[in-house]
């Protein structure tokens, strides 16, 4: 079942979630090469930490955890001849992401706690981080802003995904979308946020999921981490288009022959059952390898 298998992107948008053959969250969660699974994407200049005198950071804010799902989409093989297009015949509702968001929540953090604790940093939660008025309104009010190479990056991805209206945080947090793009103006308002809530990195969990009428399935876990950048603004006004405050620490995704998991069994539009176990022993596995590789990193 779970042998290398092609696997296309565009593919999985088209997949309808529950077919047959796809292994359940706890038979990955069991696999002893769990780990081979996470792929670890090139992040900022972590390896320049220590020489600009960039400590690890110890005090790490959550800010965000949410569910992403694209539906279920069918090609119109009619219009193709014409210009055709894909098109979403089903899709959860933002209160039912946010419902699938929470859930995964519930066993995703006290695992992402976990794993941080042991690589030397504190994981906070937006009641643990914001802690006045003033945090509480830079917190609630942020939206993560585009540029022009991120507006290009939406673009496309508006043509993928249609804009899903089923993008929904876990109760207690800010949808704060950054697994699709992240540009220089994106990367300088979080920075700004870091710097307002008096943390030393935030991080980001997202997953992602295909649904239909009949089931809901993760088809995705990123985790993203993001700090103060080592390199100095530059003085030339064209390397400054390429420059932010902040940088990638960490951008991970589980895992590289994950197709999809059924997470939840729909009827009559209500959840028949629902299906977590293993998710938290993933999420700690992603966790910890990425973790991993940035201590790699900084101490290279």
């Amino acid at each position: 079942m779970r042998g290398m298998r092609p696997f296309a992107f565009l593919f999985s948008l088209l997949a309808v979630a529950g077919h047959a053959g796809e292994d359940p969250l706890n038979e990955w969660a069991e696999d002893k090469k769990l780990n081979k699974q996470i792929v670890l994407y090139p992040t900022g200049f972590v390896k320049n930490m220590k020489k600009a005198g960039l400590e690890k950071p110890k005090r790490v804010g959550l800010i965000s955890f949410y569910l992403w799902d694209v539906g279920e989409y069918k090609f119109n093989a009619m219009a193709k001849a014409y210009g055709g297009t894909y098109e979403r015949t089903t899709q959860l509702t933002p209160k039912g992401a946010n419902h699938f968001a929470t859930k995964l929540a519930e066993l995703g953090i006290p695992a992402l706690k976990q794993s941080f604790t042991a690589h030397g940093m504190e994981l906070l939660e937006p009641v643990e981080f914001v802690t006045t008025e003033e945090m509480r309104r830079a917190y609630v009010n942020f939206k993560l802003p585009t540029g022009k190479i991120g507006a290009a990056s939406a673009a496309i991805s508006d043509w993928m995904f249609r804009n899903p209206t089923a993008s929904s945080a876990a109760a207690g947090y800010s949808g704060i979308n950054t697994h699709l793009w992240m540009d220089m103006p994106g990367l300088t308002a979080l920075d700004s946020l870091r710097r307002q809530l008096g943390l030393d990195a935030v991080v980001v969990l997202a997953n992602t999921s295909n649904s239909d009428a009949k089931n809901v399935a993760l088809d995705g876990i990123h985790l993203m981490m993001y700090g103060p950048n080592p390199n100095p603004k530059p003085t030339m006004k064209i390397a400054m288009l390429g420059w932010a405050p902040s940088t990638q620490y960490v951008t991970s995704k589980f895992g590289k022959s994950f197709k999809y998991s059924v997470i939840a069994t729909m009827k009559k539009g209500e959840i028949a059952e629902e299906f977590y176990q293993g998710y938290d022993v993933i999420v700690k596995t992603l966790a910890d390898v990425s973790l991993d590789n940035f201590a790699e990193q900084y101490d290279d």
